[in-house]
């Protein structure tokens, strides 16, 4: 049975002898997206393969914080009104279309910060708890960061990267000696473990749309877990620095302003930079992106100096 068939025929248990029509949205191969139309309403319909890591909850979760009111794409429920379907191989399951443009950082810092607000592990979903705890300590935090810094310093001499990836390097370097005398980040770790907190994990421009009515959506919520709302401010950085939206975010998230220092000494490691990088160095293109990778070191040399300036890292 090839791939369309099967989703027409995981769309009979959403529609009965309704003649839904489908178009390819996304193929690849363990994650697969359609567009369905039936009697002029839209749907999309996706299926993971059941390795990915907890593809379940990611459903069930985004049913539930749709449920709950949160700005994500409802799940609808089959005829036997379950939430996804599942054959040998895979996991399907269908949500309302929502269609929008790019959303402005202005945006995605408003709607991030509401997501934060809401988003703690349902009682329903506790069962999952112990597959999505990301940190649980300040040494896992730190040994990310090391990581990464160790990645930076590797790249830079075999990429031949610009020298001015050396501040970059010491803005790493600072980070993780004041992470290591931070109290408030233990206080902050325990926090996210106590209260299940909830981050999207995957905050990527792609997964907020605007309709044109002017609402906002959050979509694809395979990565999301219990983790600190720190890490999904770094998928808004240096913009949200640079455009003084900290105080946006926090007017959402008021829970967080606490702590406030651990988010501006986040903020000082060149995440942005990496992420670019390794995703450059992936498809063998580093080399002819130097103006590119210039432009990042730029922005976060002022992301720095404006921190610098702030001091609430500290």
């Amino acid at each position: 049975m090839s791939s369309e068939e099967k989703a027409m025929a995981v769309l009979k248990l959403y529609f009965g002898n309704k003649q839904p029509r489908i178009r390819w949205l996304q193929n690849e191969p363990d994650k697969s997206v359609w567009k369905v139309t039936v009697d002029h309403n839209k749907y999309v319909l996706k299926c993971s393969k059941k390795h990915r890591k907890a593809p379940i909850f990611s459903i069930l979760l985004q049913h539930e914080l749709s449920q709950k009111g949160l700005p994500t794409p409802a799940v609808i429920p089959t005829i036997n009104k379950e939430v996804f379907v599942e054959d040998q191989s895979y996991h399907y399951f269908l949500t309302e279309y929502v269609k929008g443009s790019t959303a402005s950082i202005k945006e995605r810092t408003k709607i991030i910060g509401d997501f934060h607000r809401e988003a703690v592990l349902p009682r329903s979903l506790s069962m999952y708890r112990s597959k999505l705890v990301q940190v649980e300590h300040k040494s896992d935090w730190i040994a990310e960061y090391e990581y990464k810094l160790r990645c930076l310093k590797m790249w830079m001499g075999k990429y031949a990267l610009p020298r001015d990836m050396r501040h970059c390097i010491n803005m790493a370097e600072k980070c993780i000696s004041i992470s290591k005398r931070a109290t408030l980040l233990d206080e902050h770790i325990d926090e996210v473990n106590r209260k299940n907190l909830l981050t999207h994990g995957d905050f990527y421009s792609s997964n907020v749309l605007k309709s044109k009515k002017g609402k906002l959506w959050i979509i694809d919520f395979e990565r999301s877990g219990i983790d600190s709302p720190v890490k999904d401010l770094r998928f808004i950085m240096p913009d949200i620095i640079l455009s003084s939206y900290y105080e946006t975010y926090f007017s959402r998230y008021p829970q967080g302003k606490r702590y406030e220092q651990i988010y501006y000494m986040d903020a000082l490691f060149p995440h942005r930079l990496f992420t670019k990088l390794y995703i450059l160095i992936r498809k063998k293109k580093a080399r002819r992106n130097l103006d590119q990778i210039k432009d990042i070191i730029g922005l976060e040399l002022e992301k720095e100096r404006m921190i610098g300036e702030l001091r609430k890292y500290q």
